[in-house]
């Protein structure tokens, strides 16, 4: 998937983005709290795909001299996170043909952003160029498993979303990057009704249903199943967080071949309090492994 192509999505959503993006939100504070344990300093980080800047937010805590740069294809969402922090720099741009050759950043972070990029693959070979940590998040395959089960058993197979296996994943970091430390976790999103799920991906600028572009579908076809389909249905985003290093002598990757790590498992119920159209209750099965 290209950002560029989806950057209306986002414009529209910008004004009412943190009404609705809880899982964005609690993604980002999980995520910074993966990269506590390491120790690292951060005098400058950029953050790619930075939306109203949850994960700039909870690095400010960490590192509040830090310089942050935000990179967004949505003008309105740069605007938005730039009410929140004044002094960092905007950059308008599509992170996937963006230069980041001398740029010198100590860290890059993406919070539930890179999943939109064409060639993730291909983006980490230019991010190498331009910071030395990487601090991300990204939906795994069987995110939203139950939304478009639900398009399926009505005679509609939506596009797929072409999400990574953690093991894909892994394989395509293992060539320039060395895995710190990553963390699963799946958290769950109930609504009251199909169109009540539709219209949380429409307000956080995550619409994965247009007929004109993504399958050429019925329009009339895709309401009708959204209007009649009454039953309650919990949305699952399984996420993988990964904190990596540039491997600069190329040697082995730690995380693949060291075998004296440490690692536990953790499950914690997430509950927050949103009216019962946005979702109620969020949940979060975690695995956790630190090399």
């Amino acid at each position: 998937m290209n950002s560029f192509r989806f950057s209306g999505n986002f414009e529209d959503a910008a004004c009412n983005y943190d009404r609705y993006a809880d899982v964005q939100r609690r993604c980002a504070e999980k995520l910074v709290a993966l990269l506590l344990p390491s120790g690292i300093e951060v005098h400058s980080f950029i953050d790619i795909g930075a939306g109203t800047g949850f994960a700039t937010l909870e690095l400010l805590k960490i590192f509040p001299k830090a310089k942050a740069t935000l990179l967004d294809v949505s003008p309105r969402m740069l605007d938005v996170a730039r009410s929140k922090v004044p002094a960092s720099i905007p950059v308008l741009a599509n992170a996937e043909i963006f230069d980041f050759s001398g740029c010198g950043f100590d860290l890059a972070v993406a919070n539930l952003s890179a999943q939109w990029f064409h060639d993730f693959a291909k983006f980490l070979q230019r991010l190498v160029a331009g910071c030395r940590y990487f601090l991300f998040s990204i939906p795994l395959r069987g995110s939203f498993a139950e939304y478009t089960s639900a398009f399926a058993e009505n005679g509609v197979e939506l596009p797929a979303l072409g999400y990574y296996e953690e093991t894909e994943l892994v394989d395509t970091l293992r060539d320039t990057w060395n895995i710190r430390a990553f963390q699963r976790v799946v958290f769950k999103k109930s609504f009251s009704n199909l169109i009540s799920a539709a219209r949380h991906f429409k307000n956080i600028g995550a619409n994965f249903v247009d007929a004109t572009e993504r399958g050429g579908f019925a329009q009339s076809k895709i309401s009708a199943i959204l209007r009649t389909e009454q039953a309650p249905i919990t949305l699952t985003y399984d996420v993988l967080l990964c904190f990596v290093e540039f491997r600069e002598n190329g040697g082995a990757d730690e995380c693949i071949h060291n075998r004296n790590g440490y690692g536990y498992r953790q499950n914690c119920r997430l509950s927050l309090d949103m009216p019962q159209q946005f979702g109620e209750v969020l949940e979060a099965d975690t695995n956790w492994r630190r090399f």
